[in-house]
């Protein structure tokens, strides 16, 4: 059986305006996994994540080391509640 998990990635550093929401997106998809990334006002992108545990970080080691233009300082991470019903990755403004 594969379990399923769910994390909220706070991403600091230079992560807006340098396509930094449109690789993430990719890579989601890219890894089959549900969520969403969205900007923060305070300069800060939102990361919420679904799937199976490894998959996962493999997702965040590409988030961390390969999207160009992006310098990511630090990663807050928070475990959430599984969201059956979400099947998709999408880009929130």
């Amino acid at each position: 059986m594969i379990s399923i998990v769910r994390y909220n990635y706070i991403v600091q550093g230079l992560v807006q305006g340098v396509g930094f929401r449109y690789h993430v997106k990719l890579e989601a998809a890219k890894l089959n996994l549900s969520g969403f990334v969205r900007n923060l006002d305070n300069g800060n992108v939102s990361i919420e994540v679904q799937g199976d545990p490894s998959v996962i970080e493999r997702f965040r080691f590409a988030i961390e080391n390969d999207i160009p233009h992006a310098h990511i300082t630090h990663i807050y991470e928070l475990e959430l509640q599984v969201i059956p019903q979400d099947h998709t990755f999408q880009i929130k403004y």
